[in-house]
C-alpha cells in the first residue's frame, strides 16, 4: 500500500462562512466531494438562486448576524425584512 499526501490532505484552519442565510464551515465542499455528506435540498436550491455566488456582506450585515450568534436576541432577518440593515 503506498500513501500519497493527496489522499488524505493536511486542512488549514476552518473559517465559519455565510451568505447572510446560511453558515457553513469552509471545509464544506470538502466533505461532500470526500466524506459523500448530503447537503440538505433548501441549501442547494438556495445557493443555485443565488448562481452559486456568495454575495459579500456589508458592515452592518456581520454586525448584526454577530449580535444574533452572540444571542442577544436581535432578529436579524426580520431586521433585514424590516429595512433596518440592508444587502448591498
Amino acid at each position: 500500500m503506498t500513501f500519497s499526501p493527496l489522499d488524505n490532505p493536511v486542512m488549514g484552519g476552518l473559517h465559519l462562512l455565510t451568505d447572510g442565510h446560511w453558515l457553513w464551515y469552509s471545509d464544506l465542499a470538502h466533505c461532500v466531494e470526500r466524506c459523500h455528506l448530503a447537503l440538505v435540498a433548501q441549501f442547494i436550491a438556495h445557493a443555485q438562486a443565488n448562481g452559486w455566488a456568495v454575495p459579500q456582506l456589508g458592515d452592518a450585515e456581520l454586525l448584526a448576524l454577530e449580535a444574533v450568534l452572540l444571542g442577544d436576541g436581535t432578529d436579524w432577518v426580520g431586521h433585514l425584512r424590516a429595512g433596518r440593515v440592508s444587502r448591498r
